[in-house]
């Protein structure tokens, strides 16, 4: 489990109320707030939720040895789509469950969410992760309103991920007015993926996707 050990200057951007997905009882607040992109210590917790996340949702797609080889940079990763170009800093949102503790800094990080802006009014979403053990309770919509807030706020004109084909993470993006529009190959090593680019576009976004946090 990740706490944020290290002061920060973090700002909350949400606050939202959830029931727990075992207990209709027990309830959490998670607290949806930007963190500085490059500190050391918040990414080792970002890498290990992530990590955590690939084992469980692609283990349809890759072995256990293959993942833990690729979070040890052990294999060479490779794509056949060009990496955006980043106009200014990156964004990252982090996930906190609340869990009744007055101390920020004692607060579990669930999940996060880290984009780019690109020329032009775009953006790409490089991370949207949260922990397998915290599925099922919204974190992870909680942290694309809160995107989709700062898109919106910043008029950003479309917003692109990467995902594997064989990945449930498409029904989410899909389910959110993300529209399909192109393919690259992913390379582990020398496991080929089919990669499928999604789309976000405020000018087709409706008021079912999009709920201003």
């Amino acid at each position: 489990h990740g706490i944020l050990g290290t002061k920060q200057k973090t700002e909350v951007i949400g606050e939202y109320q959830v029931k727990d997905a075992t207990s209709m009882e027990a309830s959490s607040r998670l607290l949806i707030q930007k963190a500085p992109p490059h500190c050391k210590s918040t990414n080792h917790l970002l890498h290990s939720i992530r990590k955590q996340a690939w084992e469980v949702a692609y283990k349809h797609i890759y072995d256990k040895q293959t993942i833990h080889r690729y979070f040890l940079g052990e294999c060479i990763e490779k794509r056949t789509w060009k990496s955006a170009n980043y106009t200014n800093e990156e964004t990252l949102l982090i996930c906190k469950c609340d869990d009744n503790d007055d101390d920020d800094e004692k607060k579990e990080i669930i999940g996060y969410a880290r984009w780019g802006y690109t020329p032009k009014s775009n953006s790409e979403l490089q991370s949207l992760y949260v922990l397998p053990t915290h599925w099922n309770l919204g974190s992870g919509s909680m942290l694309w309103n809160d995107i989709m807030t700062t898109c919106h706020r910043n008029q950003i004109k479309n917003l692109d991920v990467w995902v594997l084909n064989r990945a449930a993470s498409g029904n989410f993006y899909v389910s959110r007015g993300c529209k399909r529009v192109g393919e690259g190959d992913y390379f582990i090593g020398h496991h080929l993926e089919l990669a499928v680019s999604y789309r976000w576009s405020s000018l087709s976004s409706s008021s079912n996707h999009y709920h201003p946090g």
